[in-house]
């Protein structure tokens, strides 16, 4: 049974509970019905007490840290971001130093990146808070990793003076892409079907996208210095 937050949500529920003659009798008076419409003023004035967040003011998300408090554990996960970009950045600047191809930099750091956000759903499960840190962060490391390595893209197959408009582009796009998700999130979060798809789809759709570079670009060559586009 739902929780009664009026008067009228009972009246609600005694429709679907009593039998139709007791509620027609109970709802119904004689001439003009001024003691009936009295009645209803008087439950009216009644007011239920919400029992919305009982109990709930000794909760803390407070822990230690290497012998620290730390209010907020979870904004550690962030973190991970910032490692996940640093760390692909420096990866792919070293190895294509050491005359890898580019081809093989890109997709390969790509491919790292998208296996980290595999994980992800595993983070629904965990009981430890410790553990579904650490898989966030995993996750996010790895959606940064894959955002540089795509920006790296750009700038390795597009000419100089299309590398702005065609990032824009790409930018606008994922802005699109974010808008949508947010509503999709929803739409799915208010059918009752919790995270588990999101996260499901979220672990996956690296992958996807790496799968269809690879159909788009079979071998990533770097476009030739001085080469530009029309317009």
């Amino acid at each position: 049974m739902h929780t009664m937050t009026c008067i009228e949500d009972l009246r609600q529920l005694a429709h679907r509970k009593v039998p139709r003659a007791f509620i027609d009798y109970a709802e119904s008076g004689s001439y003009a019905e001024q003691t009936l419409h009295a009645n209803r003023a008087d439950l009216e004035r009644i007011a239920l007490r919400q029992r919305v967040l009982h109990d709930v003011g000794n909760r803390s998300t407070k822990t230690t840290i290497l012998g620290e408090p730390a209010a907020l554990p979870l904004a550690l996960a962030y973190g991970g971001a910032a490692v996940g970009s640093l760390a692909s950045g420096f990866v792919a600047a070293r190895l294509l130093e050491r005359g890898v191809s580019v081809n093989a930099v890109r997709k390969g750091v790509m491919l790292a990146s998208a296996l980290c956000v595999v994980p992800v759903p595993l983070a629904l499960g965990s009981q430890a808070i410790w553990a579904a840190v650490a898989i966030m962060a995993l996750a996010l490391a790895g959606h940064q990793g894959f955002s540089t390595s795509l920006f790296g893209l750009i700038a390795d197959v597009v000419p100089r003076n299309a590398v702005g408009r065609v990032t824009g582009f790409g930018s606008f796009c994922g802005n699109l892409g974010g808008i949508a998700i947010a509503k999709i999130s929803g739409l799915v979060l208010a059918a009752g079907l919790g995270y588990a798809p999101l996260f499901g789809f979220a672990c996956l759709s690296y992958l996807l996208a790496l799968g269809w570079i690879q159909l788009m670009l079979g071998r990533i060559c770097p476009v030739a210095e001085g080469g530009s586009v029309g317009g």
